[in-house]
């Protein structure tokens, strides 16, 4: 299968998520459980299931990571997840952390800084292919 035709089905599977994701660039900082000790990093996509986090440190598959996340026009949010995956291509270190246990507060921030962000309709976007 050619690059394009991947590109195509991962673009098609973005828009089919309930909850959207956004691209982005926030500043987050992070630490494992086993630190104590915050390291920066940045988040390259957003929604309230989970991240695309970038950053100098590789992680583990399966690996908790605690996150602030700091949003502009909100309070940072902090965050726990779970390593989903990890890729170090194009000289980036990226992890997929899909998030645990979001409280319904970091989803509304979430939510709204995204809707500032991009003036978002959600609701076109929830029930696109409702007819």
């Amino acid at each position: 299968m050619a690059i394009n035709d991947q590109e195509m089905i991962q673009k098609d599977r973005a828009e089919r998520r309930y909850l959207p994701r956004w691209e982005t660039r926030i500043r987050a900082f992070w630490m494992k459980d086993t630190s104590h000790q915050a390291r920066e990093g940045s988040i390259k996509n957003l929604s309230c299931a989970g991240a695309c986090f970038c950053g100098d440190t590789v992680f583990s598959p399966n690996e908790v990571v605690h996150l602030t996340i700091d949003l502009p026009w909100e309070s940072p949010i902090r965050v726990c997840g779970v390593v989903r995956w990890v890729d170090e291509g194009n000289g980036q270190k990226l992890a997929g952390i899909r998030f645990v246990n979001v409280d319904n507060m970091v989803c509304d921030a979430i939510l709204h800084h995204m809707k500032e962000a991009e003036h978002v309709n959600l609701a076109e976007i929830w029930f696109k292919d409702w007819k």
